[in-house]
């Protein structure tokens, strides 16, 4: 992973045709295509986004998604995925998804809604598989409530990078002593849907730099003429403000939507029964 993004960081011409290459190759990883399409889509020139949609007509559902995840995350390659899935050389049905529904809406742009909105006419709404995720989460923790014990290295692994409970985690994001008070509807929603309920203090923030490298983070300051923006997995990224050109406010927390889905269901349950076990009494 490091590698590929520190090619496109050398020189994003010279090199965005060897990440290309290993984002539309079949005999890679999945991971490995994955964080190359997530390298790419984090620069918004036009040839960073010509190379994710090319590879659209070659990759397999799974990995489509996490490429219209990339292009949803700016307003030129979401408008690139609307105009592609339009002329029918992508599938509608990914503008469904769920992470690529929730980056569309952070665009901010009623002419991006409308069009999505046509597009998507009588498939599920985000606010309707958020509901059903929720709902079959909570469904799975009330059969086998979990461990707790066994939740607390869940959350060392998948959550300590940004949120603190007593002494274990960092304050990157809101701090959670007490968060069992919430009860467990509360936090589902605040794992399964973690834009749904944020602070504005807590919003992302999003950074365009001069080399066309889009940057998505919680911002945290600065120091001199550095500004300082933590990322998804709670690293400090430090960007000179004189390549910033363009800085604006998202909608979303910078928490990714899939961090909880991704776990299994022996972790989810037992993540949940750590943090309801976390109770402050009055």
């Amino acid at each position: 992973a490091a590698s590929i993004q520190a090619l496109l960081e050398i020189d994003l011409n010279e090199h965005l045709s060897i990440v290309s290459d290993i984002l539309k190759n079949p005999e890679e990883n999945l991971k490995t295509r994955e964080t190359a399409a997530e390298a790419i889509g984090k620069y918004r020139k036009d040839r960073a986004i010509d190379a994710l949609i090319d590879s659209l007509r070659v990759v397999s559902w799974e990995l489509a998604t996490s490429i219209a995840v990339q292009l949803a995350s700016n307003d030129t390659g979401a408008n690139r995925l609307i105009r592609v899935i339009s002329e029918g050389k992508a599938s509608g049905l990914l503008l469904a998804e769920r992470r690529v529904a929730e980056r569309m809406r952070n665009q901010r742009s009623l002419q991006i809604d409308e069009e999505v909105k046509g597009l998507t006419e009588g498939m599920p709404t985000l606010e309707e598989q958020v509901a059903d995720l929720i709902e079959e989460r909570k469904e799975l923790y009330l059969a086998n409530e979990g461990n707790p014990d066994l939740g607390v290295k869940v959350f060392e692994t998948a959550c300590s990078a940004c949120h603190r409970i007593g002494d274990l985690g960092q304050k990157i994001g809101p701090e959670l002593d007490g968060i069992g008070n919430r009860g467990l509807d509360r936090i589902l929603e605040d794992t399964l849907d973690p834009s749904r309920n944020v602070d504005k203090a807590y919003l992302s923030t999003l950074i365009e730099l001069e080399s066309g490298e889009l940057l998505a983070g919680l911002k945290k300051g600065e120091e001199g003429e550095l500004l300082l923006l933590a990322d998804g997995q709670g690293e400090i990224i430090k960007i000179s403000k004189e390549e910033i050109v363009d800085e604006r406010e998202s909608n979303l927390s910078p928490m990714p939507s899939n961090l909880a889905t991704d776990l299994n269901d022996e972790d989810f349950r037992n993540l949940m029964a750590f943090l309801l076990k976390n109770r402050v009494e009055d």
